[in-house]
């Protein structure tokens, strides 16, 4: 299948989903956000680090095979922590590694 309609349906369903969570949960806390400046950011964020980083795993996946791909994912939350605390973005915590665990 097309890598490309894969990441588009996987995008529509992701927008959809955090556009619902988003009004049932935090509809509340929209006034208080600064939203000339956090705009920005945000779409970056959604689009580019999102939307850029999903459509090029997706196509990775396309070219790579089944077990390798799995390895990969499955320590993608890893070694985000792992650089998150080497880089001092974040302080290992006990939360940190039962969370990292049960991962």
């Amino acid at each position: 299948m097309d890598p490309f309609v894969i990441s588009f349906l996987l995008g529509i369903v992701q927008v959809i989903a955090s556009g619902l969570w988003s009004l049932s949960f935090e509809f509340s806390s929209y006034s208080s956000i600064n939203w000339s400046s956090a705009l920005i950011p945000v779409i970056v964020l959604g689009v580019l680090a999102s939307f850029g980083g999903q459509t090029l795993q997706v196509i990775g996946q396309k070219y790579t095979d089944a077990t390798s791909s799995e390895i990969i994912l499955m320590t993608e939350s890893l070694f985000g922590s792992l650089f998150s605390v080497t880089l001092g973005f974040e302080e290992l915590s006990y939360n940190l590694l039962i969370g990292g665990t049960l991962d």
